[in-house]
Order: structure tokens, then C-alpha cells, then sequence
């Protein structure tokens, strides 16, 4: 049945026409690229236990290895969009959830629409 035939069919009349759905708004974020890990491990007082100690070190090390993912991180995103940040243009919930995770790397562009 084609579209001229529903429209004579006697189901079809006298239907009430629903109105457009309105195309949904895009919002724009600023992607600003890796972040520095900020935090950073403090050294036990000396009259700490060695398992404090161990702890510390382990903690340090997980530092070192985030600051050096951060490194390589940070010249690839360079490398390919250059130093300034980058425009997302997304829809609002995405947008919305890309700020609430990303950890200060995303943030929203003022005047945006969300």
C-alpha cells in the first residue's frame, strides 16, 4: 500500500498528525589532551614502618609510570592536532559525560548548548 492509498483509506483519516521531531542540538567540547597526573605520593615521616616504606615505593613507581604514559600520550596528541585544544562536537549527553570522566581533559565550551 502506497502512500496515496493510505491516505484514502478510511483507517488512516482522521488521525491526528504528530508533529516533527526537532533535530537535537550538538554541543561543542574543548578536548585539551592528556593531563599530568596530579596525584603525587608523599614520603612516610622517618619513624615509619618498612611497610609503609614499601608501600610508598610502589606508589612512586605507579607515579613515574603515569607521568611517562603522560609523556607519550601528550607528543602523539600534539604531533597529530598540535598544542591547542581540539573541538568536539557531540550530543549533549555524550558531552555531559565526557566532562564528568574525563578527569579535566574536557570541558565545555561556554555558550554551548547542553
Amino acid at each position: 500500500m502506497g502512500n496515496f492509498d493510505k491516505a484514502l483509506d478510511e483507517d488512516y483519516q482522521n488521525q491526528p498528525i504528530l508533529p516533527a521531531i526537532p533535530p537535537e542540538r550538538s554541543t561543542i567540547v574543548l578536548d585539551r589532551g592528556p593531563m599530568l597526573p596530579i596525584d603525587v605520593p608523599k614520603p612516610p615521616d622517618n619513624s615509619a614502618s618498612p611497610a609503609a616504606w614499601l608501600d610508598y615505593h610502589e606508589d612512586a613507581a605507579r607515579h613515574v609510570a603515569l607521568v611517562l604514559q603522560y609523556r607519550r600520550e601528550r607528543s602523539a596528541f600534539a604531533e597529530k592536532y598540535g598544542d591547542g585544544p581540539i573541538k568536539i562536537e557531540t550530543d549533549p549527553v555524550s558531552a555531559r559525560e565526557m566532562v564528568e570522566r574525563g578527569g579535566g581533559r574536557y570541558i565545555l565550551k561556554q555558550g554551548a548548548a547542553s
